[in-house]
């Protein structure tokens, strides 16, 4: 949940960025990265009702390439710093959280090379 303002003001929900996987990854990503806080609420649930048999389809045209195109937009956004309200680097949010299931020592130190290249 997140209120008006900070929806608009985070431009959560980014049509531009494709329209398929990744909303989680963009709201949590960019609240986080430009200082905000993710919270949980564990006395609550969510639902989603899947496409599980013939009669429920995408109301769109929709491949797996855009699920693809998608991630890289919000990859190209965020891990390149290229979002204007961004206030940390990826790397600060996978340090915020280390360790992290499947991310060695390695991987860490070579998102970070990364970004200073990007900020170079």
């Amino acid at each position: 949940m997140v209120t008006r303002k900070k929806y608009n003001e985070l431009n959560l929900c980014d049509e531009s960025m494709g329209s398929w996987g990744n909303q989680g990854i963009e709201v949590a990503c960019k609240t986080w990265l430009s200082g905000g806080r993710v919270l949980v609420n564990h006395n609550t649930w969510y639902a989603h009702m899947f496409r599980t048999n013939a009669n429920l389809k995408f109301p769109w045209p929709n491949s797996g390439r855009d699920q693809l195109r998608t991630k890289k937009n919000v990859r190209d956004l965020l891990w390149g710093m290229k979002w204007p309200k961004q206030k940390y680097p990826v790397s600060w949010l996978v340090e915020k959280f280390w360790p992290v299931p499947g991310w060695s020592d390695e991987d860490l130190k070579k998102l970070e090379e990364e970004e200073n290249e990007k900020r170079s």
